[in-house]
């Protein structure tokens, strides 16, 4: 009989059964009740379902009996309340035990219960039949031990016969040791006490390792006294490996989780490494060409185009470094936006100054157009040109000499609406996909003849999309041309943002004329020979005084003992250097410059240089107290715009003080 379609033919077996039968839904609450419970209590069956059953429960227990009732059916573990009923024809309450067994579907989800409710001192006669029958291994044990009586779920358990168990306790049986002295201990202990106790105990059967869960109950004589304790043994080893596997799969997360985590941290070392190694020898070429180019030059038209295409290889190898590294923190979820309110023209127009070489060299016109009105973006002006100069660049690589490429700025329903266009190569519909896909590139092949590493077009969606925006691209095919579209949330009024780290004014370009340095004092650290002796070299050419040191330490010894007279009126560091990075260097040089304000009369100027490439870079070197960031390869013109511009106060002062 089921909870829910009770078999006919049972449930009239049922009807004239002697003991309390019934049986309840997935909430508990009874379904059905033999005419037994009328004989017992009084009450009418119809009357005990659902919960009216608790209504013979002794208020004084009631509670007990339903939060008892309730927990038991949450475990979906077979399980027994003992409590009283107020009955038919009895001055007290009789003391009765309830029986609760959960019934399950094929996917072991609990579609009911059945149960049975007994006297207490009638447990052996009206039940035993039904006790016989259970699935779970039921036992009597007295005093010594002993079983004197077990159900017939031993066999199918552990092999034993019922019968020939009657008068042994567990080790004569034949279980370990360990088990059958831990289960004469929980027993004792019930004895003692009165109190119900559980125990958990795992065994070699025939079917293999299974775990089992016991829970030993008192029983009680007429004088109160426990006289035997009744042994409910469940096998819970399907409940014991899924709780194994969920363990097991709990320390794999976990691990795996570690593993990745190092895998990033590891990750982010060798990037952050990369970064730096190949930067300082760029920093090197690039240096070494400024001087060539100011000495030689302009005498060769041979060397000025080879050094023409040293610069350019320089400048394409700094951006290609750049996009990766950000691509791969991009795709990590490790880029982070300082957002401010900037106005879009100038940044867009400086991003077409960027590639006004290589569209001059290939005779690409670029045509752009813009409302009349100023728009004002939300975000990063920095990433906002990044995205600009790289869809530029695909345009101008993608286009035939001779060709235009359209820019257009727009604002349509409350989007900014920025559109690269050219007439070029086009993308074929089956590359359409993957257009955004890191490293993808239309012909890979080792013919191919664009240069790149396929990360342009991927860094444009993500950043993008870090603005709240999206990017789209359209093409009517191959040699057709194609339109880039970025498009971007317009910003609400707002302040507009104050430019970062050193002004526009002194960003100086190729084009132009290096100021002097002449009479300028400037302490050069850098622990990489190449990198000191082209820096050297360039700063001197633009007349500077340079003392080049390859350490934080050296330069200290050097500051402690020059003369007010020699104290140099700009510092030059590295970052990464060993021993003593360039941050504790300026940090023991400004409390240098604390203890002897009569040398030092105010704070020297210091400008970073660093292979260290990254915005967080910049802040943490702005943050430690250097005036101006610098990343590898530093244009040498900005560079001594720079030094010329940190100079000028300490040269006024000096000019002052002779008059």
């Amino acid at each position: 009989m089921t909870s829910h379609t009770p078999d006919p033919g049972l449930r009239a077996v049922a009807d004239v059964a002697p003991c309390v039968l019934w049986a309840a839904n997935a909430d508990g609450a009874w379904l059905y009740v033999n005419p037994a419970w009328t004989r017992l209590t009084g009450q009418d069956a119809d009357a005990a379902l659902g919960v009216a059953w608790l209504d013979l429960v002794p208020e004084a227990q009631r509670q007990r009996v339903r939060r008892d009732y309730v927990n038991g059916i949450l475990s979906a573990e077979p399980f027994e309340i003992r409590h009283d009923l107020n009955a038919r024809d009895a001055g007290a309450p009789v003391s009765v035990l309830m029986r609760v067994h959960p019934e399950f579907r094929g996917d072991r989800q609990v579609v009911g219960f059945a149960g049975s409710c007994s006297l207490q001192q009638a447990v052996d006669h009206p039940f035993r039949t039904l006790v016989d029958h259970a699935p779970d291994i039921i036992a009597r044990l007295d005093r010594g031990m002993r079983h004197l009586y077990v159900n017939h779920a031993i066999r199918d358990a552990f092999g034993i016969d019922p019968a020939a168990a009657v008068g042994k306790d567990a080790a004569q049986l034949g279980f370990p040791e360990d088990v059958a002295c831990a289960f004469a201990d929980v027993a004792q202990q019930v004895f003692d006490s009165g109190e119900q106790r559980g125990f958990d105990f795992t065994v070699s059967t025939m079917r293999g390792t299974r775990h089992f869960s016991s829970r030993v109950l008192p029983e009680f004589d007429g004088q109160g006294a426990v006289s035997s304790v009744l042994v409910i043994t469940y096998d819970v080893t399907q409940r014991m490996l899924a709780q194994l596997e969920r363990d097991a799969l709990l320390i794999r997360e976990q691990a795996a989780r570690v593993q990745a985590e190092a895998a990033a941290q590891a990750r982010d070392q060798f990037l952050s490494i990369v970064s730096h190694e190949l930067r300082s020898p760029l920093n090197g070429i690039q240096s070494w060409t400024h001087v060539l180019e100011n000495r030689v030059g302009g005498d060769s038209p041979p060397i000025a185009r080879a050094i023409a295409g040293i610069k350019k290889g320089v400048q394409q190898q700094v951006r290609m470094i750049e996009d990766l590294i950000d691509a791969t923190r991009v795709m990590t979820g490790k880029l982070r936006l300082v957002k401010q309110s900037f106005l879009l023209r100038p940044t867009i127009e400086a991003a077409i100054g960027n590639v006004a070489r290589d569209a001059y060299e290939r005779n690409i016109d670029i045509r752009t157009q813009f409302p009349d009105e100023d728009i004002r973006l939300v975000g990063s002006a920095e990433r906002i040109e990044q995205i600009v100069w790289n869809l530029l660049t695909n345009a101008i690589k993608f286009s035939a000499p001779g060709a235009a490429v359209d820019v257009e700025v727009a604002v349509r329903d409350r989007e900014i609406c920025i559109s690269v266009a050219d007439s070029g190569k086009g993308i074929a519909p089956e590359f359409m996909p993957y257009l955004f896909d890191p490293f993808r590139q239309a012909d890979a092949s080792n013919t191919r003849r664009a240069e790149g590493l396929g990360l342009g077009l991927t860094l444009v969606q993500r950043l993008a999309e870090l603005h709240g925006g999206r990017v789209t691209a359209y093409s009517e095919g191959e040699n057709r041309g194609a339109v880039f579209t970025v498009y971007l949330p317009l910003a609400e009024e707002a302040p507009l943002a104050r430019d970062e780290g050193v002004p526009r004014a002194v960003q100086a370009d190729q084009g132009t004329a290096i100021p002097s340095l002449s009479g300028i004092r400037v302490l050069l650290i850098d622990d990489q020979r190449e990198a000191r002796d082209s820096l050297t070299e360039l700063l001197q050419e633009a007349g500077a005084q340079v003392m080049p040191l390859e350490s934080g330490m050296r330069a200290l010894e050097y500051l402690s003992v020059i003369e007010k007279a020699g104290v140099p009126q700009v510092i030059v560091s590295d970052i990464a250097m060993p021993g003593q990075d360039g941050y504790v260097t300026l940090q023991q040089i400004r409390q240098m410059e604390k203890r002897d304000p009569g040398r030092f009369a105010a704070p020297i100027p210091a400008i970073a240089l660093t292979a260290f490439g990254q915005r967080e870079d910049r802040l943490k070197a702005l943050a430690s107290g250097f005036q101006v960031y610098l990343a590898k390869p530093a244009n040498p013109s900005e560079l001594v715009a720079i030094i010329d511009m940190l100079a000028k106060p300490s040269r006024t002062g000096a000019a002052q003080a002779r008059h």
